[in-house]
């Protein structure tokens, strides 16, 4: 046998006129039996819907502190991904209106994958969702519905814009409102009952006492450094001397110096020179016995001041610490109120922003331009059937053509004479 086969056109070509009812009997019964298919399938309609991408304008900024920055544009993937969640077509799925057995029997993922598609353009900027079914007005109901939560969900998701974000600095505000107007409610219960002007008057009167005692004292011991002078002078001379009028006066100056020192009521002592004495008979021993007399007053007068001002150190140390703790008491409830003020500064600078960037800048993040008139539901889709038979014929013909010249060249190869059989024109 030949390792080629030798093909005939003109003999294939009248074999395949010879068995024309076997190529076109299959074609006219599938392209029948396709069209019947078709004609009798019920008629499926289009609803679509669109919303916009798009940036904001500008970004409104009224403080520093809460940083408000442009989002960015989602990406095709992240987008088609959050239309078509598991939230979304759940609702959708429940709004479907078709048989009940249909529905019972149709899983989320069938409804999803056979009935809505989401198309996006090549900016991203336009997204267009698209709902079969043999329902129009079912199929618009579902397109507006699927925009809106579409819209609210890019919105949240993405770019922040919601109407609860407006109602939490609305509220966060308020919050802070209330607390700065008890901080400032606490500042002045604090003013009114403040007693530090009568506590500072006090530790004046105690300070100013006390210096007076000090005062007093540094008097008194330098007075006694002069007596002891005084008695140092006395003490070089003979007792039964006759008393210089120089020291007598020397005594006088100290006295009239510590006496001028004091009140008449706190005077220390008394003034010691007799005038009814005669000077001339005064030895040096009675006079020291005067200085000595007058020194020990001096010494008796400084410890009691000592004492006396020593007394004083506690009072004064405690007012000083009443008066420091007003003081911070008065600090914290001023922090207090400073902190609040800037909360609530901030707070009502964020809700002013937010309210603006609604109010003047709605075209920022995800907007509906075009939904779909419950009226003109959408587009009846067309079932192609003309075209698609044509292509069932076509494709059913040229099978048959195949199956015709397969048919024939198998029966010609077992028509073929082998080695030893002589072909038919051998004689």
């Amino acid at each position: 046998m030949e390792d080629y086969v030798e093909i005939d056109i003109r003999k294939v070509i009248k074999n395949l006129l010879a068995h024309w009812l076997w190529i076109l009997l299959p074609t006219l019964l599938v392209g029948a039996a396709v069209y019947l298919y078709l004609n009798n399938q019920p008629r499926r309609y289009e609803a679509r819907a669109s919303f916009m991408l798009s940036d904001p304008a500008y970004q409104v900024s009224l403080t520093g502190e809460i940083r408000t920055t442009a989002p960015r544009r989602p990406s095709q993937d992240a987008l088609k991904t959050l239309m078509l969640n598991d939230q979304i077509v759940t609702v959708l799925f429940d709004l479907w209106d078709c048989d009940p057995d249909v529905k019972e029997n149709c899983s989320l993922n069938a409804f999803r994958g056979n009935k809505l598609n989401v198309i996006t353009g090549p900016d991203m900027m336009l997204v267009t969702l698209v709902v079969e079914g043999q329902n129009p007005e079912n199929n618009a109901l579902l397109a507006n519905t699927w925009a809106d939560l579409a819209v609210e969900a890019v919105n949240t998701t993405f770019y922040g814009l919601q109407q609860e974000q407006l109602d939490f600095f609305d509220q966060q505000t308020a919050n802070a409102r209330r607390t700065l107007d008890q901080a400032e409610a606490d500042l002045v219960s604090f003013a009114e009952t403040d007693p530090r002007v009568g506590l500072s008057n006090q530790l004046d009167t105690l300070i100013t006492s006390q210096r007076e005692k000090l005062r007093q004292i540094r008097s008194l011991e330098e007075a006694r450094a002069d007596l002891i002078n005084l008695f140092a002078q006395l003490d070089a001379k003979p007792a039964a001397a006759a008393l210089d009028p120089v020291h007598r006066f020397s005594l006088t100056l100290i006295q009239t110096r510590v006496y001028s020192g004091f009140t008449w009521e706190s005077a220390p002592i008394q003034l010691l020179v007799d005038i009814n004495e005669n000077p001339e008979n005064q030895t040096v021993g009675d006079f020291q016995d005067l200085v000595t007399s007058f020194l020990a007053q001096i010494e008796n007068r400084v410890e009691n001041l000592q004492g006396e001002q020593a007394e004083l150190t506690q009072p004064i140390s405690t007012l000083r610490a009443e008066i420091r703790a007003i003081d911070n008491q008065e600090s914290a409830l001023q922090s207090e109120h400073a902190r609040r003020l800037k909360i609530y500064e901030l707070s009502a600078s964020k809700l002013e922003e937010v309210s603006l960037t609604f109010e003047a800048n709605r075209g920022s993040g995800a907007t509906i331009i075009q939904r779909v008139d419950p009226a003109q539901p959408g587009q009846m889709l067309a079932r192609n059937t003309v075209r698609n038979t044509a292509l069932a014929a076509a494709v059913t013909g040229m099978l048959a053509v195949a199956g015709v010249i397969l048919v024939d060249w198998w029966q010609d190869d077992e028509k073929q004479p082998t080695k030893d059989e002589p072909r038919p024109n051998q004689t």
